[in-house]
């Protein structure tokens, strides 16, 4: 998905750098640019709600692990235990990187936006 914003962004930078465009060329351009902003927005909230699903499943299975370490001697539960807290622990940290770059991508987009709002500022 990041990749699709930074493509997204150098597509509409391009068509700015042009030096013939009209106010109907910049009006589509940002007709396009909102769509692909609501798009990734779109796609920024599901990737929130499913970082914050893997985060309440590890702590849950962090604080099962911990339970079981101090109510049963050391066995199989916790070494089952413990490589679930391990495995939801890489995939959060995967999530959230992830979700880093989605997030600074969209904010890349509103400067775009803004930049869009000023060129047809200039050719009414």
């Amino acid at each position: 998905m990041d990749k699709d914003i930074i493509e997204h962004y150098r597509f509409v930078s391009s068509k700015l750098k042009e030096e013939d465009l009209n106010a109907t060329e910049i009006s589509s351009l940002e007709t396009f640019n909102e769509q692909r902003i609501r798009d990734f927005q779109h796609e920024r909230l599901i990737h929130l709600l499913v970082t914050f699903f893997f985060g309440f499943l590890l702590l849950f299975f962090a604080v099962g692990y911990f339970i079981a370490l101090s109510m049963f001697t050391f066995g199989l539960l916790h070494w089952l235990l413990l490589a679930a807290v391990t495995l939801l622990l890489v995939v959060e940290l995967f999530y959230i990187f992830h979700y880093y770059k989605l997030e600074n991508g969209t904010q890349k987009l509103y400067s775009l936006r803004s930049t869009l709002l000023q060129y047809q500022n200039r050719t009414k």
